[in-house]
């Protein structure tokens, strides 16, 4: 487990991707990858693509898995 990677962070992501999903905000594609590595590092892989899928539709040339 990741120091500081909570439940509720995990739930707060969640509802940010839908929140994205929705199109109600626009976060910064780098705070999306910083965010993904986070969740990779505390096994919430499923969760690290999905936020990682929506920083690649805002920076397409942008190579993968920049850990």
């Amino acid at each position: 487990m990741v120091p500081g990677f909570t439940d509720e962070l995990g739930r707060k992501l969640r509802n940010m991707l839908l929140l994205i999903e929705a199109g109600k905000i626009h976060p910064d594609p780098f705070d999306l990858l910083w965010a993904a590595g986070v969740c990779k590092d505390a096994g919430e892989l499923w969760l690290a693509r999905d936020l990682e899928r929506v920083a690649r539709r805002q920076l397409p040339n942008l190579s993968k898995d920049l850990a």
